[in-house]
């Protein structure tokens, strides 16, 4: 029996229907098209094919904005008011694909994007941080995820995607010990915070709702137990921490209680506005500009030479924020031969992997330093 030619349309192409299922009682079809019938007839097959992998066919070429707009909404019921933001920011960076229906973005449209912020982000003029690129990614893969549990497309066609090893890292570092010596020298109102999270590995948020009662200077340590949530410049105290992980006892070396116990202490939180409620984001980047300034006043080399009868303009000391001091403390504890899984607990980290990438890290620093110090030393034996 001869199969079935379908009539050609007036542009020459051949149609030929494909019975997808029923919505609201109503049967749906696609037609797909070919410049000859084996062609049509082989489209056909194909979308008969990709029906009984269970994609759902009816839905595919929904935009890939709502399914953003989904994912949004489950992590702003999972997450924090302060985090939620991040989350936002990352998944607003793949707003190039609103408008594609789901069923046609490939790996490349979502590569092209990550390259694109690799190269140059628009807001800063500047190449993306790594971590930053792979948060874009988590989001995209994380969007796509519902796409692929509704069936709507066959593959997650994010999880190919690739961010470069040359992107650039985040800033953050560890204070030199010259820097270190200076925030112990440096009487201010941000000192004592300071203090802390350089040598208890605080988060801004753990140290914005530490208490003085929080803190056992006979048992040398400290309990975190609350942290402030900041929403715009609003701050809330909340109980508990980031994470699970992050409530926690933090065992503090004897170089804090010596410092801790020469200062005054309160019923209050230990940094505050002036009112006494907890600091806000405004708060905190005021304190922090005139700390940096009276370390610079204090530390701060002048340039010999005048420059146009300004006087002596001051070399600038290197700026570090309240995550650099944590950062010294994770450092401080590798150094120390601490071990990552007793890390991981004094610094809170929901997934030990965090910490091992930041010991890796420091490893790999530590024996480059070692090479180089050989290198100087056969230098000098050779000459």
């Amino acid at each position: 029996m001869p199969r079935k030619s379908n009539a050609r349309r007036k542009d020459g192409l051949i149609p030929v229907q494909v019975y997808l299922g029923r919505v609201d009682g109503k049967r749906k079809y696609r037609t797909v098209y070919g410049k000859t019938q084996k062609e049509a007839d082989k489209k056909a097959e194909e979308l008969k094919m990709r029906l009984g992998t269970g994609v759902d066919l009816l839905s595919e070429n929904t935009p890939f904005e709502v399914y953003r707009e989904q994912w949004l909404a489950r992590k702003k019921d999972a997450v924090s008011a302060g985090t939620y933001p991040s989350y936002e920011s990352h998944a607003n960076a793949l707003k190039a694909l609103d408008k594609v229906p789901v069923c046609k973005i490939q790996e490349h449209h979502i590569q092209a994007i990550i390259d694109d912020l690799a190269a140059k982000n628009p807001r800063t003029g500047k190449p993306t941080s790594k971590k930053t690129l792979n948060n874009i990614k988590k989001a995209a893969v994380g969007i796509l995820g519902i796409a692929h549990r509704k069936r709507l497309v066959y593959f997650n066609e994010a999880e190919g995607v690739e961010v470069a090893r040359s992107a650039p890292k985040s800033n953050r570092r560890a204070l030199s010990k010259e820097e270190m010596k200076r925030v112990e020298d440096t009487p201010h109102r941000a000192q004592t915070a300071a203090m802390i999270m350089m040598y208890a590995g605080l988060r801004r948020g753990e140290m914005s709702a530490l208490r003085w009662s929080d803190i056992n200077l006979k048992a040398a340590t400290i309990g975190v137990t609350n942290s402030v949530e900041f929403v715009g410049n609003k701050s809330y105290i909340k109980e508990g921490t980031k994470t699970a992980a992050g409530a926690r006892v933090v065992h503090i070396p004897q170089r804090l209680i010596v410092y801790l116990c020469q200062q005054p202490r309160s019923l209050g939180l230990i940094i505050s506005k002036g009112d006494g409620g907890a600091m806000t984001n405004e708060a905190w980047r005021k304190l922090w500009s005139s700390y940096m300034h009276a370390l610079n006043m204090k530390y701060g080399k002048f340039i010999k030479k005048p420059q146009r009868g300004d006087g002596k303009p001051p070399m600038m000391i290197q700026p570090f924020g309240c995550h650099d001091l944590r950062h010294t403390f994770a450092t401080i504890l590798y150094h120390s031969g601490v071990d990552v899984l007793t890390a991981r607990d004094q610094l809170g980290h929901a997934d030990v992997q965090t910490t091992i990438g930041i010991y890796t890290h420091l490893d790999k620093q530590f024996k480059e330093r070692k090479m180089q110090q050989l290198d100087t030393y056969l230098n000098e034996f050779a000459s």
